[in-house]
């Protein structure tokens, strides 16, 4: 009986000195507690000093299939033993490397393409390896091929920080690569109560508190036709968003003596598109 009465002790102790804001059962991000209708929620300053600083957020990426895009297809045959980079996302002209004058709409975001990579008149038997630009060569192959016969092959493959991919020929042949789709970070930041973000993905460019209880986030692409959503943590406590261009609005309330008040609270927004 003893063990059961200091556990429901420890219980409600805990739940009682929770009067303002604390982090989360999984301790990894504040959650509101409080007063119903107070005109914010701010935490402790000793709690602020815990929770300031914004954490990286390693989210899952999101896979985008678009059509097929030729981003590159050589002229000249690769040498054997030679690594050519590609540019792969982003809006610049691709013509110099034998793809579209606009790119392929492959956004800045992306971490990783789907692609088809084809062994064009290869003179040689040997390997394509795919990586990258910024990385060590792997050890692994991603297409084999033999002297005379062309043959294509998929892979997917990862991009380096300039949205840049390498390929590496052991035997001399042409290389022509078809984009079909990329990999993004999803579009998902958690907000301090202030305006700032405690974390969040790369897709996040900007964010700020416009007065109590509302707030602005810029992201990297058009929001058009794309849906928000908004979760708030702790009881009582509401929240709405809209998108409207590259930005997303955010309102947050609680509710007092009946009526909403607008209230600055820690809450959660991701994007689906």
């Amino acid at each position: 009986m003893r063990i059961a009465l200091s556990f429901v002790c420890a219980t409600a102790a805990f739940l009682l000195s929770a009067n303002s804001t604390v982090l989360s059962a999984e301790g990894d991000r504040p959650v509101n507690k409080g007063a119903v209708g107070g005109a914010t929620s701010k935490p402790r300053s000793a709690e602020i000093a815990a929770i300031s600083a914004p954490q990286p957020t390693p989210s899952e990426l999101v896979y985008t299939p678009i059509t097929p895009c030729r981003a590159f297809s050589n002229a000249a045959t690769m040498t054997a033993t030679q690594t050519k980079s590609y540019q792969i996302a982003g809006a610049g002209d691709f013509t110099t490397q034998g793809g579209p004058a606009n790119g392929c709409g492959i956004p800045a975001s992306a971490k990783a393409v789907a692609i088809n990579l084809t062994a064009n008149g290869p003179t040689g038997t040997g390997f394509l390896r795919a990586f990258a630009s910024d990385t060590p060569r792997p050890a692994t192959a991603v297409l084999n091929y033999r002297s005379g016969e062309s043959i294509t092959g998929a892979a997917t493959v990862a991009l380096g920080a300039t949205g840049q991919l390498a390929i590496y020929a052991s035997a001399a042949t042409k290389v022509v690569g078809d984009i079909t789709g990329y990999y993004a970070p999803q579009i998902q930041v958690f907000m301090n109560y202030d305006g700032t973000a405690y974390a969040g993905t790369t897709r996040i460019l900007a964010t700020v508190r416009l007065a109590a209880g509302s707030y602005r986030i810029d992201v990297d692409r058009n929001l058009q036709l794309c849906s928000v959503h908004v979760n708030i943590d702790g009881g009582y406590f509401y929240g709405s968003a809209y998108p409207s261009g590259s930005s997303v609005f955010v309102s947050t309330w609680s509710i007092n003596a009946g009526e909403p008040t607008a209230t600055d609270l820690y809450h959660n927004v991701s994007v689906h598109c």
